[in-house]
């Protein structure tokens, strides 16, 4: 019998507060119906605890126990014909609860642990967005600032040709506010593009039932936002293919998360190659979506520094991580990334990667089934 936390369904708690509780908590040892019977003659033991035990037919009671902590005992009637339960018979028994114990322990340590790995994902997750959040918010701002100064030019321009719309260099100020306009288009629309990746990141993020979704659709979303981040960023290019069907049965919203990661770790490995390397290559980025017999395999491969053969083994360890910005992260990613892909999704996801050559990433998801 169970009782407190860690109790599962269909057995029979009481509460920790119960006398029999707090006697065995003060004893922990095995105890007989009759020494709970001599006991309440001394006052040791509450008339509730014996009346418990007769209740529920209990001849002997054998407590498991975890430090100074009962996490539950072991109730047992009485033996055939009546026979008295030996010394041997109770040592057998205490072994019984020890392991018991160790199996309830071990249940309420898991239960501790998903909660806690629950937590650390909606940390990194928070990281990633403020990552995100620093990346999109500075290409906001600069198109701010670039209509700002475009503002204040053709501001300028128009006072001096207030009073005349004639005269010299006439020509060349019609030009520059062109110009100076064309440049105000180009920005309007890229902050209306930012803003559009943001709303439909959004949405994605909303959207945490498990259904058909397209795979196409999820890795459009991530490259679009990722590359409204990275807008800046020159000499480098993401490339996406897709052939075949795509459809999977999953969580929009965590496959968006993964590949948002996935393409970021490619962005920082490209930037780390150019500094590390002294190597202006242009970066490259191909995504391949391919639809298998039973599976959807995406594929990320880059150009960027690669792995070292050492690291390789620990990508998937949690708190691992070979960023140094703190905003990256804490290390959780790859972890995060492999239980969201192998545990919620019954998929696989591995990599290959030769150190200042690059890496490849790929990721299997079962295909939804026809009619889901």
């Amino acid at each position: 019998m169970m009782f407190g936390r860690g109790r599962k369904a269909g057995a029979q708690p009481i509460e920790p507060g119960h006398s029999l509780v707090k006697y065995l908590s003060r004893r922990p040892e095995p105890l007989l119906l009759e020494e709970a019977e001599s006991l309440l003659k001394d006052s040791e033991i509450k008339s509730e605890a014996v009346e418990f035990m007769r209740r529920k037919g209990y001849t002997l009671v054998v407590p498991s126990v975890r430090g100074k902590e009962v996490l539950g005992f072991i109730g047992l009637g009485p033996k055939p014909e009546l026979e008295v339960y030996t010394e041997d018979d109770i040592y057998v028994f205490k072994i019984l609860s020890k392991q018991a114990a160790l199996a309830i322990e071990n249940s309420i340590y898991l239960e501790e642990f998903q909660k806690a790995q629950e937590k650390l994902y909606q940390a990194d997750k928070l990281a990633t967005l403020a990552g995100m959040a620093q990346g999109v918010s500075h290409q906001i701002n600069n198109r701010l600032q670039v209509l700002l100064m475009i503002t204040e030019d053709l501001s300028d321009v128009l006072r001096r040709r207030r009073e005349s719309l004639s005269g010299e260099g006439l020509e060349q100020d019609i030009d520059y506010c062109l110009k100076d306009l064309s440049r105000m288009e180009i920005n309007i629309n890229h902050a209306a593009q930012i803003v559009s990746s943001i709303l439909l990141y959004a949405a994605a993020e909303q959207d945490k039932e498990y259904k058909e979704i397209e795979a196409k659709t999820a890795v459009d979303t991530a490259v679009r936002l990722v590359k409204v981040k990275h807008y800046e960023a020159k000499g480098c290019e993401i490339e996406v293919e897709a052939e075949g069907q795509s459809r999977i049965y999953g969580c929009r919203a965590d496959i968006t998360d993964v590949l948002v990661n996935l393409l970021e770790n490619s962005y920082d490995a490209i930037e780390r190659r150019k500094v590390e390397l002294k190597d202006e290559a242009e970066g490259r980025i191909k995504v391949n979506i391919k639809g298998l017999k039973d599976k959807v395999r995406i594929e990320i491969k880059d150009n960027g520094i690669g792995i070292k053969a050492e690291n390789q083994k620990k990508i998937f360890a949690p708190f691992y991580t070979t960023k140094s910005s703190a905003i990256s992260g804490k290390g959780l990613g790859m972890y995060v990334i492999k239980k969201i892909i192998e545990e919620n999704h019954k998929g696989r996801i591995w990599f290959k990667s030769e150190y200042k050559k690059g890496a490849e990433f790929y990721i299997e998801l079962p295909m939804a089934k026809k009619g889901l």
